[in-house]
């Protein structure tokens, strides 16, 4: 797919940062319109289904974006079956990347009423977009990596990249230092989820390893939930399915 921006808008939060949120349409040719942000411009949510984090292993993000509709229905192109054709990128401070995903077009509406008036957009990260996916889409049908089922999986929701920090590996395995991964040293049998979709086959592979996964700031970070104790998680940054470097991460530590 070849995005480009159909849509810009700034503000400035209550504690004077600067935000960007950008509304990209792919094969998109036009140039930007400004959007007019309402006094409520954003907010993000990552719904859960309880407080116990091991009930979700798949933690996706919404974005409820409100701007003010100059004409009748300016923002009536949203509406559209294709749930990739519209990609959101948010940013703070103008130029760092914070959110991304893609327009929930069943969800769009606007009020038949004089304008201009609030128009509420949103948006989703994508995973739960993998529940219209068929796991057969990725015709794998024998022994794969963890890390090839994850990458093939990501991809349909244009994730390229992919960051884990799970550090268990199989008994058997000669290399577990901090920059090897259990991804690439274990595979499955891919006909076990051929009458699954995508996200039940990427839950099933998390729930191995007691993991999840969620953006934060624009990337996708899978983890383990017991090691998000440690003083420093390792973990790998994977550009393709068989590519990764490593990286580390230090989560914040809270006293109970």
């Amino acid at each position: 797919m070849a995005y480009a921006v159909h849509w810009r808008g700034e503000f400035t939060d209550n504690e004077g940062e600067d935000w960007k949120i950008e509304i990209l349409e792919d094969a998109y040719a036009g140039d930007v319109d400004t959007m007019q942000m309402s006094g409520n411009p954003l907010t993000i949510e990552w719904p859960s289904v309880s407080d116990d984090l091991h009930d979700q292993s798949i933690r996706g993000s919404q974005a409820r974006i409100e701007v003010y509709s100059e004409s009748d229905l300016e923002y009536a192109t949203l509406f559209t079956s294709d749930k990739l054709k519209y990609q959101v990128n948010i940013y703070y401070a103008s130029i760092t990347l914070y959110w991304t995903g893609f327009i929930t077009a069943d969800t769009w509406q606007e009020p038949y009423t004089d304008y201009p008036y609030r128009t509420v957009i949103s948006a989703t990260d994508g995973l739960g977009i993998l529940k219209e996916f068929e796991f057969t889409d990725l015709s794998l049908n024998d022994y794969q990596t963890i890390s090839k089922v994850i990458h093939d999986i990501l991809e349909l929701i244009n994730i390229d990249a992919f960051t884990e920090y799970v550090n268990v590996y199989p008994t058997l395995a000669s290399d577990k230092g901090v920059t090897d991964s259990p991804f690439d040293q274990t595979r499955v049998w891919c006909i076990i989820w051929e009458d699954s979709t995508c996200y039940d086959a990427l839950e099933d592979i998390l729930k191995l390893f007691n993991a999840g996964i969620k953006q934060e700031l624009g990337e996708f970070i899978i983890y383990r939930y017991k090691e998000l104790d440690d003083t420093t998680m390792y973990g790998r940054d994977w550009t393709t399915a068989t590519n990764k470097s490593g990286t580390t991460k230090t989560p914040l530590q809270y006293i109970d």
